[in-house]
């Protein structure tokens, strides 16, 4: 796993990610950030990913890198969230 988490910028997962950050740039719809505060491989990546996102909710749980085996019930919160901002 650790092969796929970037450290130049001439790592082939690169122009994917680039791709990944136009789309989300480019997105309006509603959207929810669910962070694990204690994630040891994106943890401190929340501020970039909001802004990214500037128009999305954010709820920081205390979960690692696997929110839906740490905080299943905060995941399901935060998709019914969107799909009721989605149903208007």
């Amino acid at each position: 796993m650790a092969r796929m988490v970037p450290d130049d910028m001439t790592h082939p997962s690169v122009s994917g990610l680039r791709k990944c950050q136009a789309l989300a740039e480019s997105f309006s719809g509603p959207a929810e950030i669910v962070w694990g505060d204690k994630d040891p491989i994106l943890g401190r990546l929340l501020k970039r990913v909001s802004e990214l996102l500037p128009h999305a909710n954010v709820t920081q749980t205390r979960a690692g890198h696997f929110l839906q085996e740490e905080v299943p019930e905060e995941i399901a919160a935060a998709i019914l969230k969107v799909v009721a901002q989605m149903n208007g």
